[in-house]
């Protein structure tokens, strides 16, 4: 009953990030699709870090919210 109170105080928030990311990682997915940006490195390399945040990021707040 504890994870249900902390879902239902917190569902607009995580709703919120998890949309949040999904934009942001679409937006750089069409970004890598542009030959402009396929060629800088600088933006290939806070892709790859973003991309591996939005998958750690969940991981480590379920490993929390489980504690």
């Amino acid at each position: 009953d504890q994870y249900s109170a902390f879902f239902r105080d917190h569902f607009a928030w995580l709703a919120s990030a998890v949309v949040y990311i999904a934009i942001v990682l679409a937006a750089m997915q069409v970004g890598l699709a542009t030959k402009t940006l396929a060629d800088d490195e600088a933006f290939q390399s806070a892709s790859r870090g973003f991309a591996a945040f939005s998958i750690v990021a969940p991981l480590a707040g379920v490993g929390l919210v489980a504690l």
